[in-house]
Parts: structure tokens; C-alpha cells; sequence
């Protein structure tokens, strides 16, 4: 008979060889799991490398990403974003490549590309808003020309700005004038600073009237001038205001003591575009057929008082206004109008 010892030993030892089995096991699955985790890591990489020589930047760095800590795919996604950029800087999209190279700092000569993008979207943008290419390149004023750059554009664009002659008249609108770089061109027109009512329209504030002046000007650029058939005009060009005189070479019976004159255009801002043009807001009365909504756009607005019936058929509206004047609705139209002469 085996002895009660013996039989706890063998049963020790066949615990001992159940756990040695099952760490065994667990080791074999870890170690299998661990191979095919590789294995789909290994194939997102290739599938990544690929989409970046294929230029699909964006699903590129999002599959670098989601196994960033496998190889070197930290490295690959500062290359991907690297060449994304040089992509976009050969397309002209300079700012799209500058946010790009912010993700890839230190990586090649990335900071010196930075520099590079900077100087050429700043010439880029000479050609479409001087002013803001000019507080761009401030930024990177000790590179290559730029001081050189922003030097010639101030000296050239010294007289930019809008400029008006709004208290020289009672005039309801005022006319202007706007300088771009040197004043060899000269936009001139005429803007109204409230709504105005010509004949049966409603106008909004805005400019109206736009005229593009050609002008000869000495070596200073600060005295130029424009002759027509008609006139003779002389345009003298300071930092705060421009001086214009008028000379008319036909002038009517009625405008015999009125062949020259002086105007002064001051100036009222930095700006270089032109306002909102003046469009029609309503009627300056209301007319048959119009909407209740416009009615109220139109010169006489909201009504004092409005009395209403309603029929079988739809309903009525009478609009009291001041002075003896009314206006008819039937079913949300205009219908007739009463006013006193």
C-alpha cells in the first residue's frame, strides 16, 4: 500500500505539472497573438508606405498613426507630412504647407522650407492684398530681399487709402476717391451715406457712378494729371488729403463763371476696397400688388392702424396711415391705394 505521504507528494507533483502545462499554454497563445498582432501591424505599415508613395498623405498618416509605436513610424509620419507640404508648395497652396511643416519641425531641412514657404507666400500675396503680404513679411524681415520688398512697397503705396470730399457739399452723397500703390490709376465714385428715394425706388447706402481714371504724374508721383475734351484736371497728391483742380475747357452759357474750381479729398481710411454698391431696398411708394411685407419696406413703412375683416372668401385689410392716406389689401395683396393731393 502506497502511504498517505506518498500519495500528497504525487499529488504535489502532478499540481506542479498542470501549472508548468498551462503557463506552457499561455505562453504558446502570447506568443501567437503577439505574431499576428505583428503581422497586422506589419501590414498596415506597407499599406501606409504605399498610400504615401501613391500621395494619399491624409489616409497615410492616419495609418502610421494607429500603430505609432511599431518600427519607425514615428519618423514615417514627419516624412509624410514633410512631403505632403513640398506637394502643396508646388500647387502655389503656401498656407496649407506652412500648417503641414508645423507637424514636422527639426525634421530634415524643414526650417529652412519654413522660411522659404514664408518668403514666397508673401510674394504671393503682394498680388492680392498688399497690406497683409506686407505684416506677413515683418515676420521675416532679415530673410533674403524682404526688407527690400517692404521698403519699395511702402515707398510706392505712401498716398493708399480712401479719401472724400463728404463736408465740401449739401450734397445727400459725398464722392470719393481710392489709390492703390503709385497714382498712376485713380478710382473715383460717388457714394450715398443714407437711403435715398429717386423716383419710385428706395435706395440703400453705397456707392454708385464708379469711374477708373488714367493719370500722368511727374517723378515724385505727388502731382498728376488727367485731360479730356471737356477737362482739364490736376490732382496733387499729399499723405492725408488729395487737392484737385478743375479747369473746364466747354463750359454751358450756364457755367460761364464756373471754369475752374478747386476740390480737396481728405482722407478717411486705409481701405482699398470699394463699399457695398447701392442696391434698391423697396418702393418709394407702395403700388398695386405689392405684399404686406412690402408695403412696410416701402417710404411709408408701418401703418398708424390697421383694420381687418374676415369673409367666407379670404379677408380685407385697410392700412390708416397719416395724412388722409390708406392702402386696400384683399387675401395679402395690394389692391388699391387712397391718398390725398
Amino acid at each position: 500500500m502506497i502511504s498517505k505521504e506518498k500519495k500528497a507528494k504525487n499529488k504535489k507533483i502532478r499540481g506542479l505539472i498542470y501549472i508548468i502545462i498551462t503557463i506552457v499554454i499561455l505562453c504558446v497563445i502570447a506568443l501567437l497573438l503577439n505574431f499576428n498582432s505583428n503581422n497586422e501591424k506589419e501590414k498596415t505599415y506597407n499599406e501606409a508606405i504605399t498610400l504615401t508613395d501613391n500621395k494619399d498623405y491624409d489616409a497615410s498618416i492616419e495609418k502610421f498613426k494607429s500603430i505609432i509605436d511599431f518600427k519607425d513610424s514615428k519618423e514615417q509620419i514627419k516624412n509624410t507630412y514633410y512631403l505632403y507640404a513640398k506637394d502643396e508648395i508646388t500647387k502655389e497652396n503656401y498656407d496649407i504647407a506652412l500648417n503641414l511643416l508645423d507637424n514636422c519641425k527639426d525634421y530634415k531641412d524643414t526650417n529652412d522650407l519654413i522660411l522659404e514657404t514664408k518668403y514666397k507666400y508673401g510674394i504671393y500675396l503682394l498680388n492680392i492684398n498688399g497690406k497683409d503680404a506686407i505684416s506677413y513679411l515683418e515676420q521675416i524681415k532679415d530673410y533674403k530681399d524682404v526688407n527690400t520688398i517692404i521698403e519699395d512697397y511702402n515707398k510706392n503705396h505712401i498716398f493708399d487709402g480712401t479719401y472724400s470730399d463728404k463736408h465740401s457739399s449739401n450734397l445727400p452723397f459725398e464722392r470719393r476717391y481710392i489709390v492703390n500703390g503709385l497714382p498712376t490709376k485713380i478710382i473715383s465714385y460717388q457714394y450715398a451715406y443714407n437711403e435715398t428715394i429717386l423716383s419710385d425706388n428706395k435706395y440703400s447706402t453705397g456707392y454708385f457712378n464708379r469711374y477708373e481714371n488714367e493719370l500722368k504724374c511727374n517723378e515724385e508721383y505727388n502731382i498728376c494729371t488727367n485731360n479730356s475734351d471737356d477737362y482739364d484736371r490736376t490732382y496733387y497728391f499729399y499723405e492725408d488729403k488729395i487737392i484737385v483742380k478743375v479747369h473746364n475747357k466747354k463750359p454751358s452759357s450756364w457755367e460761364k463763371n464756373y471754369t475752374d474750381w478747386e476740390d480737396t479729398y481728405y482722407k478717411i481710411s486705409d481701405s482699398l476696397e470699394l463699399p457695398e454698391e447701392r442696391t434698391i431696398i423697396g418702393s418709394a411708394k407702395p403700388k398695386i400688388g405689392m405684399t404686406e411685407q412690402e408695403v412696410r419696406n416701402s417710404s411709408w413703412g408701418e401703418p398708424q392702424k390697421i383694420n381687418k375683416s374676415t369673409y367666407s372668401w379670404g379677408t380685407t385689410e385697410q392700412w390708416v396711415y397719416g395724412n388722409n392716406r390708406y392702402v386696400y389689401f384683399r387675401n395679402g395683396k395690394v389692391t388699391s391705394i387712397s391718398e390725398s393731393k
